[in-house]
């Protein structure tokens, strides 16, 4: 998609916007917002929660840079041989700490690296980060917690905004630019957002107590290959015929073009990776309906990520874009998820939530010896995970909570093929549980016990 696309998309949504405010009923309560809110888990524990207005303050563009003051987070990246950005949380990395997009399970690359640099953040209203105790209602693979993206809605009749942001370095020469254009309204039974963001990084500058060595063709000064350009499209739509009812539809479009990586020796041969093509798209249907004491949440997703990695062998070969051996690799994730919570009395609730996903994933290669040069499929994987946990949470005595939750997770390949052979696999089957003890201390301290058996 080219930047030309996207703005014809923002002015789309404009129009359609101002029409709607044009033809909706007059004498509308512009400061009534009637969105429901259902959050996927409570508040507890060491869930840390960044918001739009912290990464404005810390000048943070994308979910790698929103990372960096969150305790028990190591950060990896902004280089390597491929030239990735990720991070670990208490050691366990993001196939163990899953990124959601309003609780709907990201699309992961089959060998479990997504570059978190390129998930741009001016469109989120804010970003939750559960460390170890995660909730059950998430599903699988969140062993090391979660990370939950969340979406923001408009709240006020009319709205539009556009920021942009300039970086320099420590040289004072310019470094990148960062732009989040964005307009959105909220009526009486529709509302709508567009959100488009572009960031062109030019370099970044290294620490001047760098020191290069022999054959290295890293210098002082500016870090080889750290370009980066990337665009994010978000498109939200909603429809609240009801006080207790809300259905939204989001689309999410990125873009992302990065700089060659940092050049690494195997052998006797010199190699670089790049990245000719980094693509993901995303669709979700949400629909929930709140009441006082029970809400309900139906959810359908599809999650698409395309990439295409290439070896360069030369320093010759990277400035002609000569490729060898690339790899274009096709993955998604599609599914459905729903939702449940009844508040028993003051003290007692209790929730649940049941999760189906397909993930696949398509590995194509330029050449393979067995197909005699002919470009095709190397490996094609699909498999199914079915989900269904269960939560509840008593409340004696409002310092003190106590909760408990449980899971069962079923793993079912439905193709499996690779060009050597040819494998089946068997389902494999999950039961995990925790349960935690919560004491607020005051406001803002809470000291807790909690233990878990996950996959």
């Amino acid at each position: 998609m080219k930047h030309g696309t996207a703005s014809l998309l923002m002015l789309f949504v404009c129009a359609v916007l101002s029409y709607a405010q044009d033809t909706e009923s007059p004498g509308a309560d512009d400061d009534v917002i009637r969105l429901p809110e259902v959050e996927v888990t409570e508040k507890k524990d060491t869930t840390e929660y960044i918001t739009q207005e912290t990464l404005e303050r810390e000048g943070s563009t994308d979910l790698w840079q929103a990372m960096r003051n969150v305790p028990g987070v190591v950060r990896d990246g902004g280089g390597g041989k491929r030239n990735e950005s990720n991070f670990t949380v208490r050691g366990f990395d993001e196939i163990l700490v899953p990124v959601f997009i309003d609780s709907i399970p990201m699309a992961v690359p089959y060998r479990g690296d997504a570059d978190n640099a390129r998930f741009l953040t001016g469109d989120l209203e804010s970003i939750e980060i559960q460390k170890g105790y995660s909730s059950m209602l998430l599903g699988p693979n969140t062993l090391g917690g979660a990370i939950i993206l969340r979406t923001a809605r408009p709240k006020k009749l009319f709205e539009a905004s556009e920021k942009m942001m300039l970086g320099f370095d420590g040289a004072g020469k310019f470094a990148n630019l960062t732009s989040v254009s964005s307009v959105g309204s909220k009526l009486d039974f529709f509302y709508g957002k567009a959100t488009l963001q572009y960031r062109d990084v030019d370099h970044f500058r290294l620490s001047e107590k760098f020191e290069s060595y022999p054959d290295n063709p890293q210098e002082n000064g500016n870090r080889l290959f750290s370009d980066a350009k990337d665009l994010k499209l978000t498109m939200l739509a909603g429809w609240t015929p009801l006080n207790e009812v809300d259905v939204n539809l989001t689309f999410i479009y990125q873009d992302g073009k990065k700089g060659v990586s940092p050049p690494s020796v195997i052998g006797s041969v010199t190699a670089f990776d790049v990245w000719p093509k980094w693509n993901r798209w995303s669709l979700l249907l949400d629909g929930s309906y709140t009441a006082e004491r029970f809400y309900a949440k139906a959810q359908g997703f599809f999650d698409k990520y395309d990439n295409r990695l290439a070896l360069y062998n030369s320093w010759e070969d990277v400035a002609k874009r000569i490729e060898t051996d690339p790899s274009d690799y096709d993955d998604y994730g599609a599914g459905a998820r729903l939702e449940g919570g009844y508040t028993i009395n003051t003290w007692n609730r209790v929730s649940a939530a049941f999760l189906f996903k397909q993930d696949s994933h398509v590995d194509i290669k330029d050449y393979w010896e067995d197909l005699a040069g002919q470009r095709g499929p190397t490996k094609d994987i699909k498999e199914n995970t079915w989900s269904l946990g269960a939560e509840y949470e008593m409340n004696p005595w409002k310092p003190l909570t106590f909760t408990a939750g449980a899971g069962f997770d079923a793993l079912v390949p439905v193709y499996l093929w690779h060009i050597d052979n040819l494998n089946e696999t068997n389902p494999m089957y999950m039961a995990s549980w925790q349960a935690g003890v919560f004491y607020d201390i005051t406001k803002n301290h809470e000291v807790h016990f909690t233990y878990a058996k996950k996959n």
